[in-house]
């Protein structure tokens, strides 16, 4: 069988609407065949045959099955730091809860102890990865996995302390607006 029709069996026999993005990687096994040119050689052609869609450097999806746009950003994030610990943050967090006043369009703020960095995922967004150096186990309490995006989301206390420590502007934060919002959210913990 032709590699091209191998790799349309593949993603059309192991797609569905919550597995649609391919790390290179993860589809190389299928094709132990053929040396790493040639493999990049063959996504390059499904990618332009409308086969697979390159959202960034590495990270590829099949776009012939039901998905969720919206949350293709965070789940490449999560593809492309798979080995890392990371979690949505800073003005991601305060725009989601009206804290700050900007609305964040096609970009996400992700906090990780991996490399950092603005990677860009074409007509879906950006996403900008900022290192940070506190251990998983001492801000775990102000983390939740948020099961919308598929990732650990902070709440706005640590987004806040996100943003200082990582020296962001705090001109558009509304404080009256984060007293309220943790006040709630305390109130639905209790």
């Amino acid at each position: 069988m032709q590699p091209i029709k191998r790799l349309e069996e593949i993603l059309r026999t192991y797609s569905d609407e919550e597995h649609f993005l391919y790390a290179a990687d993860t589809l190389k096994p299928f094709f132990t065949d053929m040396q790493e040119s040639a493999y990049l050689k063959l996504l390059s052609r499904a990618v332009k045959s409308g086969l697979l869609e390159r959202v960034c450097k590495g990270v590829y999806l099949y776009p012939r099955v039901r998905y969720d746009a919206s949350t293709v950003l965070f789940r490449t994030a999560r593809i492309l730091r798979e080995d890392r610990f990371l979690y949505l943050s800073l003005e991601s967090v305060l725009s989601h809860y009206s804290i700050i006043s900007q609305q964040l369009m096609n970009c996400i703020t992700v906090m990780t102890n991996g490399r950092e960095g603005v990677v860009s995922c074409g007509d879906y967004g950006l996403i900008e990865f900022t290192h940070f150096n506190r251990l998983p186990n001492k801000i775990s309490a102000r983390l939740f996995y948020n099961s919308d995006i598929g990732m650990l989301e902070a709440y706005p206390d640590l987004a806040l302390r996100d943003m200082v420590s990582c020296r962001r502007s705090l001109d558009l934060v509304d404080m009256e607006e984060y007293e309220e919002v943790m006040g709630e959210i305390e109130d639905a913990n209790a």
